[in-house]
């Protein structure tokens, strides 16, 4: 690093030289600089008189987006300590630097551009991501606790790609500690329904993960009972994989109704007959007879 060092230095002495010509992609040298982590030529270059610190690349990237997605703390420093640098310039696709932040899990900087008044915490981009939901999606726990910590999110927020709010998100990442945070929040939905109509429950139960159904199974507004488009229930699916913890677990909900009807007419029992599973069958029975002594 040090030869390079010499060698920008030398070039920037040059008044033939432009710091701020892109390459092919539209990058400045700042932006690579950024994007490698190379604090000593940045600095080299943020202290020329004529340097664009927020020049956008052919995608809309500024150096403090690749910064912020690279994890590099000491650089986004410098550049947000200019007032020429806006901190949530989005890119083309309307990523902030705080997405790429978020998505990556890298919290310092998270912290740096969330105590910027200009920075939005629930910014979107062209699929309604935001950053509240790649926290959930990539497991990112510490970033969501500092998003949460500033507020003004829309935690019911769907993504436009999967149809997935972050409770559904987190579920799918299988992170039980999200989950969780997210779980005594009252403002999160926990049966909203994505694209297939799948609650988180019925997501935890397809995509097996046992931490994240009994945690989901264990809260009172999680309702056991609701349908994907095709007519399954949680309880269907538990039978259809032969999980008997699952189905024990579900029947163990006293609000759970084991008799619902998917759309082709099968139940739960049926369809645990049929693939030749007594044992399913037979825990089916005695809460149907337990239903029953109730009436």
């Amino acid at each position: 690093m040090n030869g390079r060092t010499e060698i920008v230095e030398l070039l920037l002495r040059l008044k033939c030289v432009d710091p701020n010509l892109p390459e092919s992609r539209g990058r400045t040298p700042l932006s690579i600089v950024a994007s490698r982590g190379y604090w000593t030529i940045m600095r080299l270059l943020l202290n020329r008189t004529d340097i664009l610190p927020d020049a956008a690349s052919s995608s809309g990237r500024t150096p403090l987006s690749f910064s912020a997605q690279h994890g590099y703390t000491d650089l986004a420093e410098l550049l947000l300590a200019r007032s020429d640098v806006n901190p949530d310039t989005p890119n083309s696709d309307g990523r902030t630097p705080l997405s790429f932040a978020a998505a990556e899990g890298h919290k310092e900087i998270v912290k740096l551009l969330l105590a910027r008044e200009e920075v939005n915490p629930d910014s979107c981009g062209s699929d309604s991501r935001s950053p509240v939901l790649f926290a959930c999606s990539e497991g990112r726990v510490e970033v969501l606790e500092l998003l949460l910590e500033k507020g003004g999110l829309d935690l019911n927020r769907v993504d436009g790609y999967h149809l997935e709010t972050p409770i559904g998100c987190a579920v799918s990442s299988r992170n039980v500690k999200i989950v969780e945070i997210l779980m005594q929040l009252e403002e999160v939905d926990m049966n909203y329904r994505n694209r297939e109509r799948e609650t988180p429950l019925i997501i935890a139960t397809r995509h097996w993960n046992e931490d994240v159904f009994r945690v989901l199974l264990s809260s009172e507004r999680v309702d056991p009972n609701l349908t994907t488009r095709s007519g399954k229930t949680a309880l269907y699916y538990a039978v259809e994989s032969g999980d008997e913890r699952a189905v024990r677990m579900l029947l163990d909900r006293p609000d759970l109704i084991p008799n619902i009807r998917e759309r082709g007419g099968w139940t739960p029992r049926s369809k645990a007959a049929f693939d030749g599973k007594p044992e399913i069958v037979e825990m089916i029975d005695n809460r149907l007879k337990a239903i029953k002594l109730r009436q």
